[in-house]
């Protein structure tokens, strides 16, 4: 079965555009999710060894698999992923330590179809380094918390 997703990456920078991928199959949370928590890892730990040999947040996701840009709002997207990242780096005199790259990957999903309808709906944390907070990737908490889990086998969730 297709499951279509769009991907949004988010400029911490407001003043820039977002970016909006979008691909046709394959976009569970175990799968894309995944796929999205690790080129975000990938992405920060590079960064901090070698900020100007580093690949770029939008190389490391594109490199995930066959993307393509997306212009409008499509009708058949079932999840929609959005990659917050911010790449400025700080020292805080309050706690001796410098702040550093951070991302946030959140996601929605189902119930209905299509963005325009999905992007109403709340966004679902699904993993973070974001200052001191950190969460790790849980997808079947994540199809539980986005309200999916009867889309599921129940095989899936016990296992």
């Amino acid at each position: 079965m297709s499951t279509r997703a769009t991907v949004y990456i988010h400029w911490y920078d407001e003043s820039l555009l977002d970016i909006k991928l979008y691909h046709h199959w394959d976009w569970y949370v175990d799968y894309l999710g995944e796929m999205l928590d690790k080129a975000l890892q990938k992405w920060r730990k590079w960064i901090r060894k070698d900020v100007l040999r580093a690949k770029t947040l939008l190389e490391n996701v594109i490199r995930i698999w066959w993307f393509e840009q997306a212009w409008d709002c499509h009708w058949d997207v079932e999840y929609i992923y959005h990659v917050y990242y911010d790449m400025t780096s700080w020292y805080d005199k309050k706690w001796k330590h410098y702040h550093d790259w951070r991302y946030r990957l959140e996601c929605q999903s189902w119930m209905d179809y299509g963005e325009d309808k999905l992007n109403k709906k709340p966004q679902v944390l699904l993993s973070q380094y974001w200052d001191w907070k950190k969460k790790k990737l849980d997808c079947k908490q994540a199809e539980i918390e986005l309200g999916n889990r009867w889309k599921f086998i129940p095989e899936y969730f016990n296992s």
